[in-house]
């Protein structure tokens, strides 16, 4: 549970950071205020189309095999965002990121449901928490590293968060 509950943690503070800071990075770098403002849309638009797609083979691709393929994935695109300078990347990054994305919380729900279910409700919850407390305190953290060193470095700790979300779901595999 606590493998589970590491992937909702991670899985959202890196994805609301994202978010909430690629139109401030991009203002920061120049980049046109409508192509700025287009991210987050393409973010969860490649969300939603993932959330679709993960919900369509994560029965027969397995729980914690889908897991593992989101978060390796996760951490290939993501960088595209923060470390190229191109739009065109830029943007492949961020709708691949959230595409993605869509499908590491929604499964690892579905497999703590599945290993407790005379406990989903506070399952559920816990993994809630977890969403939570990543969309607070990852995004912060990025905002702190940002101010001092400049958002590539703030959002490079976010590429170390996916890099230990993989190892993550490698051990959750394993189990």
């Amino acid at each position: 549970f606590i493998l589970l509950f590491l992937v909702s943690f991670l899985y959202n503070g890196t994805a609301t950071s994202l978010v909430n800071w690629i139109n401030t990075y991009l203002d920061q770098v120049h980049f046109p205020i409508l192509l700025s403002a287009g991210m987050v849309s393409l973010f969860y638009l490649g969300l939603s189309i993932g959330r679709l797609t993960c919900s369509l083979v994560a029965e027969k691709t397995g729980y914690t095999r889908l897991i593992l393929i989101c978060s390796i994935f996760s951490l290939l695109f993501y960088p595209l965002s923060i470390w190229t300078t191109s739009p065109f990347l830029i943007a492949c990054g961020v709708f691949l990121s959230g595409l993605f994305f869509s499908g590491l919380h929604p499964t690892s729900l579905a497999l703590a449901n599945q290993l407790y279910p005379h406990l989903s409700g506070t399952v559920s919850s816990m993994l809630g928490i977890a969403m939570t407390l990543g969309a607070m305190i990852v995004p912060w953290m990025t905002g702190f590293v940002a101010d001092r060193a400049g958002f590539r470095i703030g959002f490079s700790q976010n590429v170390a968060l996916l890099v230990v979300l993989v190892f993550v779901a490698a051990r959750l595999r394993w189990i």
